[in-house]
């Protein structure tokens, strides 16, 4: 068993020494990638950090930087990036969720939420979302509502901000709610994002999409021609947004006096500058 432990050791260096790994590793192979994994990551503070020394001093190499040069050989190997956020394993942020947390996305219960007797059902109210063309998450949305009167300048307008309730979807000390605790908040960094909820959440019933009713929390604010706030409410509410439109779609639609959506951006547009 030990000289089967040996060679399996040997075979892996010497594959990570070519820059590749054996084509069919064994148990004790992965064990022992994750040891170098571990050592490249935190180094001495790795409590199998010996075993990995062992491991590194075998390949022979000269360098006295073991820890740096472990790093070298698995990005080389492509076990690790070469952008790895190391900070970020050292702090103990996890940039995969378990499975656990996966699981338990599929187990939510979307109708009762919708169900709730206390939101507010905005479904028929013209709603539209306004994002980047490759976006996938659309997380707020915008709508517009002439109380009297056909011209811009001389009737007041209703308008609501809807941003949605993911809160509303996730368990109250359940995996998610747990983890997006550690997270606290999505990390935006030059080599990607680390999300704070799954993106099967987040992208799903978590995204305001065209024809789908999602639950928001809704700002509705009743706006008169000279941009005075008349009254306004927060409420939990149920959306319906007709069109995902780009930044691009939105500014050609306000362009365009025959777009579907030019009168309701063009109140939207109103509203903003009256309220500036």
């Amino acid at each position: 068993r030990e000289m089967e432990n040996e060679t399996a050791a040997r075979d892996l260096m010497q594959a990570l020494s070519k820059g590749k790994l054996p084509e069919a590793m064994s148990c004790a192979q992965m064990k022992l990638l994750d040891v170098l994994r571990n050592y490249a990551i935190y180094g001495e503070e790795n409590s199998n950090d010996m075993v990995a020394k062992a491991l590194l001093k075998n390949v022979k190499v000269s360098k006295q930087d073991l820890q740096k040069y472990c790093f070298e050989l698995l990005s080389k190997a492509n076990v690790v990036s070469v952008d790895e956020p190391l900070e970020l394993h050292r702090s103990g942020v996890r940039i995969n969720f378990p499975k656990d947390i996966l699981s338990e996305v599929h187990t939510i219960d979307l109708r009762s939420v919708l169900n709730s007797p206390l939101r507010k059902n905005l479904t028929e109210i013209p709603t539209l979302t306004i994002d980047d063309a490759e976006t996938e998450d659309r997380d707020d949305a915008v709508s517009v509502i002439e109380e009297v009167g056909n011209h811009v300048k001389t009737s007041n307008i209703y308008v609501g901000i809807h941003v949605a309730d993911i809160g509303s979807l996730v368990s109250m000390d359940g995996h998610i709610d747990q983890e997006a605790r550690r997270r606290m908040a999505t990390l935006y960094l030059p080599e990607g994002n680390i999300p704070m909820l799954p993106s099967e959440l987040v992208n799903g019933f978590g995204s305001l999409d065209p024809g789908k009713i999602r639950p928001a929390v809704s700002i509705l604010a009743r706006i008169s021609n000279s941009g005075s706030v008349l009254d306004w409410e927060i409420t939990p509410s149920l959306i319906r947004s007709q069109v995902a439109l780009s930044y691009e779609d939105a500014d050609q639609a306000m362009k365009d006096e025959t777009s579907l959506w030019y009168r309701m951006l063009t109140r939207v547009d109103f509203a903003a500058s009256t309220l500036r």
